[in-house]
């Protein structure tokens, strides 16, 4: 949408898509980053850490935790299929957003390429979502959920979830407030 932007009548839509796209990219990454560090968490509380397996950035930490603690499971899986910019979620308004800049702006190079982008993502979230809810927990993570309960603030929950259902729905007020705002 940056490269859309010096167009003329193409500059209202690319400024929309731009901040419609910050504001949803806010609530994804928000929420996403809340739950691998929710997830580290449990890992630090079950092994301690200086073990290994005690950091979240390995994959493997995540493998069977609907099983375990689905509730942060859900909510992954919320996040990583916005992100992909799968339907009704926010990730896909904020895509198509960014997508119809581009092509009005005639950049239909730059929007093959985020299309591509786009199915790229998806094949690596959807292999995090198969872990988490297709596969059976590791033996050592079996007792996660009977041992440890991951904290869920209401308003982490409802401040990063909530929006990237509303608004893939009801994304309409938000992107006529930006456009009238600019």
């Amino acid at each position: 949408a940056l490269a859309a932007f010096p167009a003329g009548e193409v500059r209202d839509l690319a400024l929309a898509a731009i901040f419609f796209y910050l504001v949803v990219y806010m609530f994804m990454n928000l929420g996403a980053f809340w739950v691998v560090q929710s997830v580290e968490r449990i890992w630090n509380l079950e092994f301690g850490i200086w073990n290994e397996k005690s950091t979240s950035d390995h994959i493997r930490n995540f493998i069977g935790l609907g099983k375990t603690q689905p509730v942060l499971a859900l909510m992954m899986a919320v996040f990583l299929f916005s992100l992909t910019g799968i339907p009704p979620l926010a990730g896909f308004v904020g895509k198509f957003y960014l997508l119809a800049a581009l092509v009005k702006g005639k950049l239909l190079a730059l929007a093959v390429i985020t299309v591509a982008n786009t199915v790229v993502s998806l094949f690596y979230y959807v292999r995090i979502v198969r872990d988490m809810f297709l596969y059976e927990p590791e033996a050592d993570t079996a007792g996660f959920k009977a041992q440890h309960h991951a904290s869920l603030p209401i308003v982490i929950a409802v401040s990063t979830v909530v929006p990237t259902l509303v608004l893939g729905i009801f994304f309409g007020q938000l992107a006529e407030w930006i456009i009238g705002r600019l």
